[in-house]
């Protein structure tokens, strides 16, 4: 393998390096020679799952790397995190407890994150936050995303001044993440007139929420009537051509927990509401058959096996439309 031209060698890597790392670090360790020459692709995808010391490592290994291959140094396209906070214990609380009481991340996992991403905003892909404050989603502030195609954010925290429990609103010049096209939020906090601001271009928007505790904001039924609206309101996500919306169901999760950050509430995310939402709705909306987890690990588990399908080249979250993703 050695032998073949490095044009080659490139596309063999970039194919092959879609998994999170674990074939990168294979390849790397076959020779020195091997491992110089997939050097530049050894980051192509990288998955960070539950542990600050794993983030505090990786951010190590790629800082050298970037500094020891200056002229060709090492590219991440696509980036998994998921934080310690990942756990059932963390994920039910976050609905009894106002935003003050909601479990705070530690400040080492947090500046390790920011740090990371700030080294890579402008060259990611695609990016997936499990469980992560929002203050992720702007991690140099002010400039976001430049060249994001695909975002998912799974639960999380909203940005919130720790005294007040006021929500601090990005005011940026831009927005945020021009071209990001796909967007799928799974149980959002982050308030959905945050996207609308800043991902003008979304021509696929995937929402799923738990038919026990999540509700269906008014501003989402705003994006279901969006070409209903009075000509003198601003369009939301006018290049939006589907739009899924679907159930998830815990069977462990309580019964009587409520979300205290939603906005006005239509509606739950259960089928009957939601198929009255579709008859009044545009066409593109879909409703798929509700998901059983049985744990929020393994909706965990379920969201990184997704995605590293989605960069490997499948479909991933998106079943049933093209689904091309450039590397």
């Amino acid at each position: 393998m050695e032998a073949l031209p490095y044009e080659l060698l490139e596309d063999i890597f970039i194919l092959a390096f879609t998994d999170g790392g674990r074939t990168a670090c294979s390849v790397s360790l076959v020779s020195r020679r091997m491992r110089h020459l997939s050097s530049r692709y050894r980051f192509h995808s990288v998955a960070l799952r539950s542990r600050t010391l794993q983030i505090a490592s990786f951010l190590a290994t790629f800082a050298l790397a970037r500094a020891r291959y200056r002229e060709a140094g090492p590219v991440l396209r696509h980036l998994y995190i998921a934080s310690p906070a990942t756990s059932s214990y963390h994920w039910f609380s976050r609905y009894v407890h106002d935003p003050d009481g909601w479990p705070h991340f530690g400040t080492a996992f947090v500046g390790h994150a920011l740090a990371l991403l700030a080294l890579v905003a402008s060259e990611l892909t695609t990016l997936v936050l499990v469980q992560c404050p929002s203050e992720l989603l702007d991690p140099i502030g002010r400039t976001g995303f430049p060249n994001l195609q695909e975002l998912t954010v799974v639960g999380g925290r909203e940005l919130v001044v720790a005294t007040h429990g006021e929500v601090i609103a990005v005011h940026a010049p831009e927005p945020l993440y021009p071209r990001l096209v796909r967007l799928n939020l799974i149980s959002p906090v982050v308030l959905f007139c945050h996207w609308s601001t800043h991902a003008p271009h979304v021509t696929h928007l995937r929402l799923s929420g738990s038919a026990r505790q999540d509700y269906i904001d008014e501003d989402i039924r705003n994006v279901l009537l969006r070409n209903l609206r009075a000509g003198d309101l601003p369009s939301i996500f006018p290049d939006l051509e589907r739009f899924v919306v679907q159930t998830y169901h815990i069977p462990r999760s309580f019964q009587s927990l409520r979300n205290p950050r939603s906005s006005p509430a239509l509606a739950r995310f259960i089928e009957v509401e939601l198929t009255q939402m579709q008859e009044d709705g545009q066409h593109g909306f879909e409703l798929p058959p509700t998901s059983t987890f049985q744990s929020v690990e393994e909706l965990e588990s379920t969201t990184h096996r997704d995605w590293v399908d989605r960069v490997g080249g499948g479909a991933g979250w998106w079943t049933g439309d093209g689904h091309e993703l450039s590397c």
